[in-house]
């Protein structure tokens, strides 16, 4: 699977219950599991109450997208800009590549340790976020190197 992620601001997964097993936070200021309730909250309002499924929520700046796989709710933020099969496509593919590296016995089996789902950070990283990495990655490298002049 090629990574695709271009546009991801902010990115929750819950359980069905509305508890936060995995974030990944750059712009809201919020409290995870204050999020994890309110989404979960909607999105089972809008599904047994409704008979509608919760798809997005906007603010002034942030589109929240809402998908489910497995039980488990993706919610991710992108710019209000943001194309909706665009924001979409990141937000499936994230939901597919996290059930392939989690199955769902691996979830169903989770200890409540947030550090359990961590090595998915690297899986969320944006185009921009990896070069922004690897260009750090080489100032620090260069630190350490002496030029030398060939004037004579």
């Amino acid at each position: 699977m090629v990574n695709v992620i271009k546009y991801l601001e902010d990115l929750w997964i819950l359980k069905d219950c509305g508890i936060i097993i995995f974030s990944k936070v750059r712009t809201h200021a919020i409290d995870d599991q204050c999020l994890g309730g309110l989404t979960s909250a909607l999105y089972y309002f809008a599904r047994q109450g409704l008979h509608e499924t919760l798809l997005r929520f906007t603010t002034d700046k942030f589109e929240y997208k809402v998908i489910e796989r497995e039980d488990l709710l993706f919610v991710a933020t992108f710019p209000a800009k943001t194309k909706e099969r665009v924001a979409l496509n990141e937000l499936e593919y994230i939901a597919d590549r996290f059930l392939e590296l989690y199955p769902k016995e691996v979830v169903e089996g989770w200890d409540h340790n947030m550090s359990r789902f961590l090595g998915f950070q690297e899986e969320v990283m944006t185009k921009k976020e990896k070069l922004g990495d690897f260009i750090s990655y080489i100032g620090r490298s260069l630190e350490n190197v002496t030029f030398i002049s060939n004037d004579r």
